[in-house]
This record gives C-alpha cells, structure tokens and sequence, in this order.
C-alpha cells in the first residue's frame, strides 16, 4: 500500500467533505481512486483524522461539514472602529482550520477579498484577542504573522514588546458606508473551510434605544445563556479536551441549533459577562473552565498523553507502530543526518526487544520506511539539514524519553490520581509540545535561518521542563512499586 497515496486521498477526502458520511461512503470514494483498505483499518483512520467527528456508530462529520455556511458572531472593539481595522485574531475559532493561522484566512465581503495591511499596534489592544489559543502561545502566533517577519521574538524569551506588528483587516470602506459603531456587529460564514475562505457583512444595531430590550436583545441573551450552559457541560462530558479551539468544537457540536444563528455572541462578550466561567491555568496551557473549580490532571488517560500525535498516523493504525507519520519521516531525516541508511535501526527504537515485535510486522513497518525513506533520499541535502539536524536529534532524544515514562506510568493508570498531578499534566502537554517541534522538522528546507533560534530556545526549556517532571515521577514510581512489593510480601 502506497502510504503516501493514501494520505493524500483521505485528506481530499476529509477536508472537502460536507455531508455526513459513513465508511461505506470512504471505501466507495477510495475504491474509485483504486485504493483497498480493509474495514477495521479502515475505521480505525477514520476516527483518528483531526478533521473528522464521530457523531453515531457509523456515521461522521468533517469539521468542514459542520461550520461551512453556518453564521458567527464578531463584535470590533472600540480601538478597532476607531482604526477601521478587523483583528484576525482568535475571532474564527473554531468555524475555521485550527492549523492555519490568523493571518492565512481569506476574508471577503460580497465575494470581494477584504484589503490586509501590516499595522504597529499596542499589544494590550491585540493580544485579548489571541487568547483562545491560550496566553502561552498568543506572542509566538503574533510572532509567526508575516508582519513579523525578520523580528526574533526569541530575544526576548517570547514576551511581547509594548508595540507589535500585525496583519489587520482594512475596513475602512466597510466602517464608512456601513456607519459602524461600537455595539454593532459583524457576522460571518465560512464558505469554502479547506481554502480558509470566510464571508462576513456588518450586522448593524438599528435600535433607537440601546438600554430598550427588543426581540434582537432577548434573543442575544439567550444566545449567552446557552452558550454558558452548553459550555458546563462540555467540561462536565469532556473535560479540558486537548484546546481550547476542542472544546469550543464541541460546544457549537452540541448546541449547533442553539448557537449557530444570525442573533449569535461571541465568546469574547461571554468570558467579559459570564459569572462561571473562565480561561484558567491548565499545567502549562490554558483551557475554559468552571469558575472557582481546579482541573483534574485525571481527565486524561495516560494512553491518551503521546497517542493523541501518533494515532493520525496510518501506520499506527495499521502496524501498530507508535509514533505518527511525520514523526516517522523525522527519524528517517535523522538516519540520513548521521549518513546511515540502517532502516531496522528506526524499528529498535520502539522494539528494543525482538521478542516484543513479529517478523510479519516487523518486514511490514520496513517496507513502509523504505518507502518513505526513498522519496526523502531523492532530495536530501546533508549541508542544508545541518543546523536543523542538530536540533531534530535533540527533539527525537527528548521524545523517546517520554515516550519511555509514557510506558512506566502506564503499569499505574489504575491508581494514576496518587501521582502528582500538575507534573502528569505537564508531561502529557510537553509530549504533545515535542511532538509538534519534530513534526515541524519533517520539511527541514522550510524553515528559515532567524526561526532556527526560536526552535531551540524553546526545545531548550522542554528538555529543562522534562528533567524537573521525570525526577518528581520516576520518586513516585519507585514509592508506588515499593507499596506493592511490600503487600506482596505481608500476603505472602
């Protein structure tokens, strides 16, 4: 089977697909393109695509299915209106692609694309804006704008200046025609999710009395109050979820009757006005939550921690080979690094033991690296990879060393809420972290010179995050193993 193949059908496949869809209607398409997967494989890659929700038994949504063309709410702020400017920012989440960022999105009005320009901005007016990616990331998202280009925010370790850059939106034709004012709204629909392509028309309070409640005010305070209750209960049904941009998908999931209306708010006005919820610390992210409530490091399953990156990967779904695809393709950059074209070398670096791995599956996972392994060889520059190299063998020590304490806490998931549970929650987001630095290593002719000291300043703090979580974790292993030795012993 032609990995590489298949990818690239089931991502036209999933990033295109709008109606609800059963695996009969995949195997249909595939079969048509002469691609044959077998029915448990098959589902088993389904599920695991970022894109794709399981919504009954059989049957399935893309995220493409369920935000193209359903209304959303934006209301500008003041300094905005006044600057006849649109903030990207967090504003689309999570009705667009969570991997493109803000300024990737295409906006419209009336079909025609909406003028960007770079505008030098107080970063308190921005960054509230950003936030729903979480406090964590909003100056490395800012500092990945094309505005930024040539600016290394790493010299500063990531903090964002009084003043930044960013690609705004210039709707000053749209403010001028349209009298726009603070209290009136934007609405916008996605028409076209895989492109990024969103539709927006200003939505204008006519009210003579803004303090007078009409059918518009009762509906908008519905929409709050259901958004609020629909929110408590993602929380309560699914916890702090992998995102924020997660747990808003499962909010609009749920409530896609309730919330996706022309009289709609937005989740900036819900945090200002809600009296339960908020952003809080999650380890070393953010999530919403309950006001007053803490988070439980016990959401989330150990088996949970690295296999959230490796389940999309179709050779973990089928091989059972933990580790992604693009992590995969990390490992062979990183054999080719060391002149070395040992395949099985890769394999021994999640079977040490021979025992642990069939000769069947094993001749099977070889087979795919070699596939992989001959398309990069085509083009593999040994000078180019140098400094990027140096790196991505750092990362991929760092990975397999978590993917090892991933395996020790494994043997205590039964009595996991005894360990200390900010250290769990870190270690499940730092996997998650290095999982997303290596898989950025997977093209490493993309990444420019001035991003090279960003990378490694932030590997540099996950493997100093790592050394401070392994020591509080392995004591407690050793304390946990010597309880059981010690009620084997008085049974004896």
């Amino acid at each position: 089977m032609n990995i590489e193949r298949v990818r690239k059908a089931l991502d036209a496949f999933f990033r295109k697909q709008l109606p609800i869809f059963s695996l009969k209607d995949v195997k249909n398409y595939l079969s048509k393109r002469r691609i044959y997967i077998n029915d448990s494989d098959l589902l088993m890659i389904t599920v695991s695509y970022p894109n794709v929700i399981p919504i009954s038994n059989d049957s399935f949504i893309t995220r493409a299915g369920l935000f193209t063309g359903v209304p959303f709410s934006i209301k500008p702020t003041k300094f905005e209106i006044n600057n006849n400017i649109l903030f990207l920012g967090h504003r689309f989440m999570p009705f667009v692609d969570n991997y493109v960022l803000p300024n990737e999105i295409c906006v419209r009005f009336f079909g025609t694309i909406i003028t960007k320009k770079v505008l030098r901005v107080p970063s308190n007016e921005v960054a509230p804006l950003y936030k729903l990616f979480g406090d964590e990331f909003v100056p490395q998202i800012i500092s990945l704008d094309t505005a930024n280009k040539g600016n290394d925010f790493s010299e500063s370790d990531f903090l964002l200046p009084t003043y930044v850059d960013v690609t705004v939106l210039d709707c000053t034709t749209i403010y001028d025609f349209f009298k726009f004012k603070y209290g009136d709204r934007i609405q916008a629909v996605v028409s076209n999710w895989n492109k990024s392509v969103v539709e927006i028309i200003p939505y204008i309070d006519k009210s003579n009395n803004p303090f007078e409640e009409n059918d518009k005010t009762k509906k908008y305070k519905q929409w709050f109050k259901d958004a609020e209750k629909g929110l408590l209960q993602v929380f309560k049904k699914y916890g702090p979820c992998k995102s924020i941009d997660e747990q808003l998908l499962h909010l609009y999931l749920e409530n896609r009757r309730e919330l996706c209306i022309a009289e709609s708010g937005s989740i900036d006005e819900l945090l200002e006005k809600s009296k339960k919820i908020q952003i809080c610390d999650y380890g070393v992210e953010s999530r919403l939550w309950q006001k007053g409530c803490e988070i439980s490091a016990s959401y989330f399953f150990i088996d949970a921690m690295i296999n959230s990156e490796h389940n999309q990967s179709i050779l973990y779904n089928i091989d059972g080979l933990p580790v992604s695809d693009e992590i995969l393709i990390a490992f062979i950059y990183d054999m080719f690094y060391h002149k070395e074209e040992d395949y099985s070398k890769i394999i021994k670096k999640f079977y040490p033991n021979k025992m642990d791995i069939s000769k069947k599956k094993f001749n099977n996972i070889m087979l795919h690296l070699q596939e992989f392994g001959a398309i990069i060889k085509k083009d593999y520059n040994w000078f180019a990879d140098y400094e990027i190299g140096k790196l991505r063998k750092r990362a991929l020590a760092l990975y397999l060393r978590l993917l090892n304490l991933e395996e020790e806490l494994g043997y205590y998931e039964k009595i996991i809420d005894n360990f200390p549970q900010q250290q769990l929650v870190i270690f499940a987001q730092l996997s998650k972290h290095v999982a997303r630095t290596i898989i950025s290593f997977s093209n490493p002719y993309s990444i420019a010179d001035e991003e090279i000291s960003s990378i490694e300043a932030s590997l540099f703090g996950m493997e100093l995050s790592f050394e401070e979580i392994n020591t509080i974790l392995l004591e407690e292993i050793k304390k946990q193993e010597k309880k059981f030795f010690t009620l084997v012993k008085a049974e004896d």
